[in-house]
């Protein structure tokens, strides 16, 4: 996947995550994803935490970022390059994701 199909797919999803605002440590609430996609751009299976953190709210981060990815489904990818995101690994974090 080329780096602006990645910032595509990115922008897509920042359009329909609600990180917890305000919480506590907020520089350690970054979640990594594990997403497959189907041909057609849905969300196969539950999106996959690959990550971990001592931050009380990460949990809350977590299961927002989760949320984003099956909410924001189907998306608008090159079906010609399926095999390049059939499996995508997104980072949540909140600076960069909300432009912060």
């Amino acid at each position: 996947m080329s780096q602006s199909e990645l910032d595509a797919l990115r922008s897509q999803i920042a359009r329909c995550w609600n990180p917890p605002i305000g919480a506590a440590g907020a520089d350690d609430l970054n979640v990594r994803l594990k997403v497959s996609l189907t041909p057609g751009g849905d969300v196969d299976l539950s999106p996959q935490v690959l990550n971990s953190s001592g931050n009380p709210s990460f949990n809350v981060a977590a299961e927002s970022a989760r949320r984003a990815v099956l909410r924001c489904a189907p998306y608008s990818l090159p079906t010609a390059k399926y095999e390049a995101w059939r499996e995508v690994i997104i980072n949540f974090d909140p600076r960069e994701l909300l432009g912060g």
